[in-house]
């Protein structure tokens, strides 16, 4: 490209359009790599057209032809495209050239006055009028947003007599094809979805029974067709397929309404067992891949209509899961799973119900929690022996001598003993103040700690609180007399 005896170049960018329809194009360009452009079209070279408009003379092939008023005259030419349209009304636009004049050639820019040049612009231009064409509104969203749908558009066949006017006429009218006004989208598969049927009826008539659904797992294909595909393709939890539903009380059962049998205790394993055994009622703090059974103890009440839920989702009676009920009302645990069995369970017998806590602790802290326990009770036996009467010491010296009497210091596997926490700091840092310990009645073996009922401790219930006084004498200000006025 050459402007005023110069050579350019142009460098170019691409553009991407983010968030909708951009005005403009998406590349742009810009001059480069300017230099000085000969006549002869070459570039650097400095020869340049004479006063006869050829390239490197010496002005002298005119010198007789012409006079020297007339040498060269250079002119702006305007000249207008064809119109952009067959029919109807359309636009043209200007093209500015140079012109030698003189010998009617098109010539560079550079020749002509650049102060002169007229600027492009458009016009409107009418031509024979239009007959009927056809006129598409914009595609309409997608009927749905997998599957397969339908994307509509209006489609009118129109005339337009006129330079404003439009007026809508019959489709024969407009040449053949028609457009069409409908089209597919959409068309891939819609993901897999977990789909429900209705609830069955109870299962009895008076009592507790069950209800059943079916679950299905579908996946949608082209047209709405569905089909029934494997539980595995479906995300997300399963909706329960069953759940347990209350009739009426039956007659046999007015009398004697169910009673569950509840343990308020809590439990706390410190050591692997090959099975634990709970009851109704109690809070556990478990270690994990422990096999565990729970009991719900109920009088006037048929085990096998025993119902067990956890986080009220039903749980299934068959023996092929991991958590299951048994046929006679317990809940067993193969293995527990810290991820999938933390909650609380529920037992259901009737209008009848009571619930099982179940957390889970590490080994770390089950270690822990049986060296602390484990050196209580060694002070609590110590303190024992210490209490020993004369007469129970055979004589000689160390604790071996010592004749240890079960009553007073070995304790049997299910008998119960008080554990104290250490004393709490003093309410005050000087004069009489108070300390607080917790006191609890634990059944304590190498395996697990039970807390249990206080009532269940044959021995005095030692104090859960005293009088403490760390300093005797608290600082206090006192006034001396006032000095005299000084002037």
């Amino acid at each position: 490209m050459s402007v005023l005896g110069h050579v350019m170049g142009l460098s170019n960018r691409r553009r991407m359009c983010y968030g909708g329809n951009c005005i403009g194009n998406d590349i742009q360009y810009r001059l480069c790599n300017t230099q000085k452009l000969g006549c002869d079209g070459i570039v650097g070279s400095s020869k340049v057209v004479d006063d006869c408009g050829i390239c490197d003379g010496d002005g002298t092939f005119c010198a007789e032809r012409e006079p020297t008023e007339d040498k060269h005259v250079y002119q702006w030419d305007v000249r207008w495209t064809f119109c952009s349209v067959s029919c109807g009304t359309g636009f043209q636009t200007s093209r500015v050239s140079c012109w030698n004049i003189k010998y009617g050639q098109q010539v560079p820019e550079f020749y002509c006055d650049y102060k002169t040049q007229p600027t492009e612009s458009k016009r409107e231009c009418s031509s024979a009028s239009c007959g009927p064409q056809w006129r598409m509104s914009l595609w309409e969203s997608c009927s749905v947003q997998c599957g397969g749908g339908i994307q509509r558009r209006k489609v009118t066949c129109v005339h337009t007599p006129g330079r404003y006017k439009t007026l809508e006429v019959a489709s024969y009218r407009c040449p053949d094809p028609i457009p069409p006004s409908e089209r597919p989208c959409n068309i891939q598969f819609c993901p897999s979805n977990w789909q429900t049927g209705p609830w069955t009826q109870c299962s009895v008539t008076c009592d507790v029974g069950v209800q059943g659904r079916p679950v299905y797992c579908m996946k949608t294909f082209v047209r709405g067709i569905k089909v029934n595909v494997s539980d595995s393709e479906c995300m997300g939890l399963k909706p329960q397929n069953s759940r347990p539903c209350s009739q009426p009380p039956c007659f046999k059962m007015l009398s004697f309404s169910p009673h569950i049998t509840q343990d308020n205790s809590t439990f706390i394993q410190l050591k692997k067992s090959k099975t634990i055994r709970l009851k109704i009622g109690v809070k556990a703090i478990l270690l994990s891949r422990q096999s565990v059974k729970i009991d719900c103890p109920v009088d006037n009440f048929d085990t096998s209509l025993i119902f067990w839920t956890k986080n009220s989702r039903l749980i299934s009676t068959s023996v092929f899961n991991r958590v299951y009920v048994t046929s006679k009302g317990a809940l067993k645990i193969k293995r527990t799973d810290v991820s999938q069995d933390t909650g609380i369970y529920t037992c259901i017998a009737g209008m009848e119900s009571g619930n099982v806590d179940i957390e889970f602790q590490s080994k770390k802290i089950a270690r822990q929690k049986a060296k602390k326990i484990k050196k209580i009770m060694s002070n609590k036996i110590k303190n024992e022996i210490h209490n020993i009467p004369q007469s129970d010491i055979i004589p000689g010296s160390g604790p071996q001598n010592i004749i240890a009497r079960p009553s007073d210091i070995k304790h049997s596997k299910n008998s119960a003993v008080y554990v104290t926490s250490d004393w709490s700091k003093c309410s005050r840092t000087c004069g009489y103040g108070f300390q607080t310990r917790k006191v609890t009645c634990n059944i304590v073996t190498d395996k697990y700690i039970k807390i249990v009922a206080d009532k269940q401790c044959n021995e005095e219930k030692p104090e859960n609180h005293r009088v403490c006084q760390d300093n005797p004498f608290c600082p206090v200000w006192r006034d001396g007399e006032w000095s005299e006025v000084r002037n």
